[in-house]
């Protein structure tokens, strides 16, 4: 076979290898009915390729063939061993073949009733608030819940908070379902013409390539009313008074992160506007910095924060507005929120 198409495969399901040898399955590479699939304790990724064995391949496989420039590669399975022969190079590895391990990979079905382009939009927007906290599970996720024809995205890291909203076909379950941010972030670097689909307990994702995507959605018990928060947090009608980002703003949050520490999330910002100019005063154990512009029909306000946090959100956007709440960043697609006092 082709060095460059085992490869590429290789490649493409490489991400859902678990990483470690806790679960020794987790971390192999398993030949079979035509697939080539790898699969974590979160998502599974599956792509055609055909081959004369059936065996779970040790991922080792990826750093004897990834160094080499040969064009052609034999893999012979044999004695539960797989073979690899490469120009002058050749090997062998252990297999395993334990049926009770298979993870059979769900065939698509109906795709979601909502444009792919714009689902993928908001939840590469949803990212950017997706938690760790593993006491909080819905937090370490996308939660997608349905009001009629619009399907609600929502994710926070207690710090901040985004919301988008994407259009419905037609109507689906009300029930909230949590994509992990491990099976979003590899839906967003998918390629082709995909389609998507969500169940009770996963969501699956495929292309025109033939690559499959499963995630299993994150089980919680009593859903975060983000309708809730999102009041409380937006002022009443703030869609009026939100501003063109000035160009000063991305230079502003640069300088005032030269005195932050690295990673460092707590609120250190003062944000002042006053007659339309805004300014940012930072002040850390590193330093000082202070920097002023030209926010043209902002409204007077005085906020403390994170500007980090505030930069992090800051690029898909162009309208803001700080409020005496926190700043609230927005475009079409979205809404992006970094609390006052984070």
């Amino acid at each position: 076979m082709l060095r460059a198409e085992l490869m590429e495969a290789l490649s493409t399901v490489a991400p859902a290898l678990a990483g470690n040898n806790r679960i020794p399955i987790l971390n192999h590479l398993w030949f079979r009915d035509g697939q080539l699939l790898a699969l974590n304790h979160e998502f599974a990724i599956s792509v055609p390729f055909q081959v004369e064995f059936r065996a779970a391949v040790p991922a080792t496989l990826i750093d004897i063939v990834g160094p080499h420039t040969h064009d052609t590669v034999t893999l012979t399975h044999r004695d539960e061993r797989l073979h690899v022969k490469i120009g002058g190079t050749t090997g062998s590895l252990s297999t395993m073949n334990r049926e009770e391990f298979l993870f059979n990979m769900p065939n698509p079905k109906k795709p979601f009733p909502t444009p792919i382009k714009e689902l993928v939009e908001a939840i590469r927007l949803c990212l950017a608030s997706v938690g760790s906290d593993l006491a909080k599970p819905q937090a370490t996720g996308i939660t997608l819940e349905a009001t009629g024809k619009t399907l609600n995205l929502y994710s926070t890291n207690r710090l901040t908070l985004t919301h988008c909203r994407v259009p419905l076909s037609e109507l689906v379950a009300d029930r909230p379902a949590v994509l992990s941010a491990a099976f979003s972030r590899q839906l967003c670097q998918m390629k082709g013409d995909i389609k998507f689909e969500i169940y009770d307990d996963h969501a699956l994702a495929s292309n025109d390539q033939g690559v499959i995507l499963f995630g299993r959605l994150i089980e919680i018990d009593r859903p975060l009313d983000f309708p809730a928060v999102l009041k409380a947090h937006l002022p009443d009608g703030y869609q009026k008074s939100l501003v063109p980002i000035p160009k000063r703003l991305p230079l502003s949050l640069k300088l005032a992160s030269a005195v932050h520490e690295e990673n460092q999330d707590y609120a250190s910002t003062k944000i002042t506007c006053s007659k339309e100019i805004m300014s940012f005063l930072t002040r850390t154990d590193r330093g000082e910095v202070f920097d002023k512009f030209k926010a043209a029909g902002h409204p007077d306000v005085e906020v403390t924060l994170s500007c980090s946090l505030v930069e992090n959100g800051l690029k898909p956007y162009d309208k803001m507005l700080a409020t005496d709440r926190g700043m609230i960043m927005a475009n079409g697609k979205g809404v992006y929120l970094v609390a006052a006092g984070s």
